[in-house]
């Protein structure tokens, strides 16, 4: 027997012991196989091939045995929970190295270049640390070397390439930012000329752009993105690369012209590939206007990201022809004027980020027509009038963000009936009027809500709470997008908030946030007990409305609360002692309202020591108040919120952790493409929530 294949087996063997001395393969990707891989390999000296890819627990160390294994040409233990892996033998024969997705944390070993037959040599994703040694340079037969993930350091230099006449694909991409320099005159001249991918994301390769790549006429992948560019586009860019596909420039600080290709006389810009599908040139300091005919120079778009930068001019028609866009982000740019009214020819757009422009007039209805809609984000301009109804036709979205604008008339009730897969709904600083529309409950899936400094007027609907919205959070959204055959994961990955002018960051958290922010209206009514079933909230904000009667006894239910604003409305009565089984908060505030008696103690309400927190209530008593408490003025009787919900909390506990589980948070490796980090924002100078989304590609 020469040859096993098992993969995908599904084995719940601990491991397989095969003991067949003329063994030339042995398969067992993806069988579920665990702890330790045996040390079997002393008499299988034919093996050339050996797979054990894909198993996730695989453990530890690689056996001595396989050092022995001297016609070993391939070898694959990639995504497994390997711990030291980098052989310091000098098997020539070894071409290829998959040990991507591990826990190696060792750093390459000089020995690297003695396995002078390498062809292939995937490390990516792990947690490896030190220099890339120069000994690298004599892996003449080196085609892919792929680190990207790890902890890089040092310097990379012409050295390190002495001899990589063959090398077709580059990707190092350090996890920390510009540790790795690479140090490479701007005369070299390679000894490749058929890379086709590079990836130097994260490394040094500023300030000025790296002409030796302008020799690698078969680059067809660039990013580049947060690599301390200081400089312009070269001239010969664009000439250079005719079947350029991907480019990111994102996080430089790159000027000149954006490069959009401009074909009429008046203008002068960069031509890029009329192939490109991803442009991201995000966060740099380019200036000029969209061409009118960009449809035309870039039909094949799929994601576009010019945001972050100094680009003026309207939004032209031309850019509803692009019908391929899944991803349009042109945030905090300095646009004018209305959007266009064509955007039903846009059928697979998932991500719209227009926000932080000078864009006004009102929403058109055309944008009811992307049926593939999942974020919606156009805050921070001077939009004005009614939603379009048509918006309900966007059964997909998962965020809207409309915040800091002029919308008014009603809160539209068909956000509730229609969009029921929303998480986040920011309706910030707007003009919304009438009440809080019942059907908002219908949101199960809803994290933030924020309806705050708009005309709302009524009760809080009691259903916000007796519905238990905003349990059970999900962290990440999945956006296919086959034309670059990659999944795109759009990640919530800082969420800042501020209330009061006490600024709360929560970094890479968001899916343990959840929100409700119903400040500064004109709610009234007393707050709805139901309020105090939402166990999972975070931050409640009802701060300046009219709210009457009291502060539910029962708020010490909400067990993860973090931020609690009740200031400037009319409530009264005690404050409830379960208050300070509150463990988790660290912002309060109680101020301006007809609250009386003795202030509870105890507990995290210990460290609130601020008397703002309390003022305006002239009839409370008691630390941190100057005002001593008469001896009959007893702060409420405890209620022991504790022991009342410790059997409903241990199981909410439980399920709390089993879906944070479910959905963690997983962006632990980066693809072969590189990654793209957008980052979008909402301010206000009151009560303000940010949210910054990271777009991640991975394979």
């Amino acid at each position: 027997m020469d040859y096993v294949n098992l993969s995908r087996a599904s084995s719940d063997d601990h491991h397989c012991s095969i003991n067949i001395t003329s063994l030339q393969q042995l398969d067992l990707n993806g069988n579920g196989l665990r702890g330790p891989i045996p040390d079997i390999f002393v008499k299988m000296t034919s093996f050339h091939t050996i797979n054990f890819g894909s198993n996730k627990n695989l453990i530890g160390g690689l056996p001595k045995s396989l050092g022995g294994l001297c016609q070993l040409r391939t070898l694959d233990l990639s995504e497994n929970t390997i711990s030291d892996g980098i052989s310091k033998c000098a098997n020539t024969s070894l071409e290829v190295q998959y040990l991507q997705k591990n826990n190696l944390t060792s750093p390459l070993p000089d020995s690297l270049g003695h396995l002078n037959s390498l062809t292939n040599v995937k490390l990516g994703g792990n947690k490896m640390h030190g220099h890339i040694p120069i000994s690298l340079g004599r892996l003449s037969r080196l085609e892919e070397f792929e680190v990207n993930g790890n902890s890089w350091e040092g310097a990379i230099s012409e050295a390190h390439f002495a001899t990589l006449k063959n090398l077709k694909g580059l990707y190092i991409l350090p996890s920390s930012p510009r540790s790795l320099v690479i140090n490479i005159s701007s005369n070299w001249i390679p000894p490749f000329a058929g890379l086709e991918l590079i990836d130097l994301s994260n490394c040094q390769v500023g300030p000025l752009s790296p002409s030796w790549i302008r020799t690698q006429r078969s680059l067809h992948q660039i990013p580049l993105d947060n690599a301390g560019i200081i400089d312009t586009i070269p001239d010969w860019f664009t000439s250079t690369y005719a079947n350029l596909s991907f480019l990111v420039l994102s996080n430089n600080q790159i000027r000149g012209t954006v490069p959009l290709k401009y074909n009429h006389e008046s203008s002068v810009g960069t031509s890029l590939s009329s192939q490109i599908n991803v442009l991201d040139v995000g966060n740099n300091t380019f200036s000029g206007n969209f061409p009118l005919n960009i449809n035309e120079t870039m039909p094949m778009l799929t994601h576009l990201d010019v945001s972050r930068n100094m680009v003026n001019g309207a939004i032209p028609s031309a850019i509803c022809g692009i019908t391929s866009l899944r991803i349009l982000i042109l945030s905090s740019n300095q646009l004018p004027g209305n959007l266009p009214h064509c955007w039903e020819n846009l059928g697979y757009l998932q991500v719209l980020d227009l926000s932080t422009n000078s864009l006004s007039g009102q929403v058109p209805d055309s944008i009811g027509s992307l049926g593939s809609l999942l974020f919606l984000m156009l805050s921070r301009n001077s939009f004005y009038g009614e939603l379009p109804s048509s918006l309900q036709n966007c059964s997909q979205l998962r965020s809207i963000d409309l915040g800091e604008n002029n919308f008014s008339a009603e809160l539209p009730k068909w956000i509730g009936k229609n969009l029921t897969s929303l998480r986040i709904l920011r309706l910030h600083s707007n003009s919304f009027r009438s009440g809080v529309p019942q059907e908002l409950c219908n949101l199960s899936s809803l994290r933030i809500l924020d309806l705050a400094h708009n005309e709302l007027s009524g009760a809080i609907p009691h259903c916000l709470g007796s519905r238990m919205i905003m349990v059970a959070p999900v962290n990440q959204f999945s956006v296919n997008t086959s034309s670059i055959s990659e999944q795109i994961v759009y990640v919530d990955d800082v969420t800042i908030r501020v209330i009061k002018g006490r600024e709360l960051e929560y970094d890479k958290n968001l899916r343990f946030l959840v929100s409700i922010d119903l400040s500064c209206n004109h709610l009234s009514g007393a707050i709805p007990m139901q309020l105090t079933n939402l166990q999972g909230l975070n931050i409640l904000n009802l701060s300046v409305n009219s709210l009457t009667g009291k502060i539910p006894e029962k708020m010490g239910y909400l067990r993860r609360l973090e931020s609690l604003g009740l200031s400037r409305n009319q409530l009264s009565g005690e404050i409830p002692s379960s208050i300070s089984d509150l463990t988790s908060l660290n912002h309060l505030n109680l101020s301006y309202n007809e609250l009386v008696g003795r202030i509870p103690s105890g507990n995290q309400l210990q460290t609130l020591a601020d008397p703002s927190i309390y003022e305006g209530n002239p009839k409370l008593c008691g630390p941190p108040l100057s005002l001593k408490c008469q001896d009959n003025e007893t702060a409420p009787a405890p209620n022991h919120v504790n022991e009342d919900i410790e059997e409903d909390e241990d199981g909410f506990e439980k399920k709390w952790f089993f879906v944070s589980m479910a959905v963690g948070f997983v962006v632990g490796y980066f693809g072969l493409l590189g990654t793209l980090w957008i980052k979008k924002a909402w301010r206000n100078a009151g009560s303000r929530l940010h949210i910054y989304f990271t777009l991640v590609i991975v394979t």
